[in-house]
């Protein structure tokens, strides 16, 4: 029985979808720092015209070094972020190095390899408390451009004075243009709607809390409420309107509305779960594959759930990735879902098995998420089942499950 809406939630607002060209943000960006490059080796100190015209390409040892320093060059600037994320009492969530993402939550660590440029990097902390926030995001987002300079000077001091040359020199020299580059990409915003911001921009956005500061205020409030282990019912209400109010990036909408959603639906106000819901999935569709699975997969299990709607959570299923869902219990009840619906009972009840491995006891969050696992548990027993994976009867199997 679904509840009646409740009053203060709000109807969805409509979102602004139309944004600059991220392309030609990033060329223009690119190009900037070329143009900064040569006209520095041209004009600039005797020194710096040494660093930046020292690099040499003439054998496969020489640009081996060189491809070793940008790498390490794009992990010395993360490890300026992750550091001064510890000293601002921030938490570490997790980290990507190329195709590899890194993930940690509630003590449970999560590996996987996700489509991304092979150079690229990112570090995903959350503040402990929020407390003189915007100065401790600053400091945060300063400390990656501070290590990449920190570093390319040490780089070019060392290739000064090293005597003689080989690829050791041409590893120093490599890195500190590319540190150079890198801190120089990094005091130039980007574009406001690009998907990944650039420190500058970020800092900008931090300094606007009136405006864009505003969307990284409550997603790091909402995240640090997650962080502390609460429920989604534990949110307060004023954290809640300003979510339900917000118009601005893509991926920011999609994720307010699915906190919405959430909130709602744990607190047993099924038909605005549901508005919310569907709107997280209209709002997804901006957004790329990873966060469309997740729209989708959370959609699927509440019409399935809420609705005992079997074939709307199918086709709500369709599309998504699984191997994109993340956290490990999330992916687990998804899959149980998609097994539901196409009638495999072992499946189903091996998937549960799955997700109560990853879920913790002792925080409210995985609270609900166990009560959902135990509702389509006892779903799956009761239903009889004609298609795949129904050899046999499956009652011991229900009776080692049950909690």
């Amino acid at each position: 029985m679904q509840a009646a809406p409740h009053a203060d939630i709000h109807q969805p607002r409509p979102v602004i979808r139309d944004g600059p060209d991220r392309r030609a943000s990033s060329l223009r960006l690119l190009a900037v720092a070329l143009i900064t490059g040569v006209a520095a080796e041209q004009v600039g100190p005797s020194p710096l015209r040494a660093v930046l015209s020292g690099l040499r390409l003439d054998s496969a040892g020489t640009a081996l070094s060189l491809v070793i320093a940008l790498l390490l060059a794009v992990i010395i600037h993360e490890a300026g972020h992750l550091t001064a994320a510890s000293l601002m009492d921030f938490s570490f969530m997790g980290a990507s190095v190329g195709p590899l993402r890194v993930t940690h939550l509630h003590g449970r660590w999560d590996a996987r390899l996700v489509a991304r440029n092979p150079l690229s990097a990112s570090i995903s902390a959350i503040p402990r408390h929020m407390g003189d926030w915007g100065r401790r995001m600053s400091v945060v987002i300063a400390g990656g451009p501070g290590a990449t300079l920190l570093s390319g000077i040490a780089a070019a001091v060392l290739f000064l004075n090293l005597p003689g040359d080989g690829t050791a020199k041409n590893f120093l020299v490599g890195l500190a243009q590319v540190s150079f580059y890198i801190f120089v990409l990094g005091l130039i915003p980007n574009a406001r709607d690009a998907r990944v911001r650039n420190d500058a921009r970020l800092l900008l956005t931090v300094l606007n809390r009136s405006g864009e500061g505003q969307e990284l205020f409550l997603y790091n409030s909402v995240e640090q409420q997650r962080l502390l282990g609460a429920r989604p019912a534990d949110l307060p209400r004023h954290l809640i309107h300003p979510l339900m109010e917000f118009r601005g990036r893509r991926d920011f909408c999609y994720y307010f509305a699915h906190t919405v959603a959430e909130w709602a639906s744990d607190r047993g106000e099924l038909t605005d779960a549901e508005v919310w819901y569907r709107e997280a999935l209209a709002r997804s569709e901006d957004c790329d594959e990873r966060i469309r699975s997740l729209a989708r997969a959370h959609l699927a299990a509440f019409l399935l759930l809420e609705h005992a709607d079997a074939e709307s959570a199918r086709k709500a299923l369709q599309g998504v990735e699984l191997h994109l869902l993340s956290p490990a219990y999330l992916a687990a009840r998804t899959l149980a879902v998609a097994a539901f619906t196409e009638g495999n009972q072992k499946a189903v009840l091996d998937a549960i098995v799955t997700g109560r491995s990853a879920l913790r006891s002792d925080l409210p969050l995985y609270q609900r998420e166990r009560k959902l696992l135990a509702k389509l548990q006892a779903m799956t027993c009761a239903t009889r089942f004609t298609g795949l994976g129904t050899d046999g009867p499956m009652g011991s199997k229900c009776s080692y499950l049950a909690e």
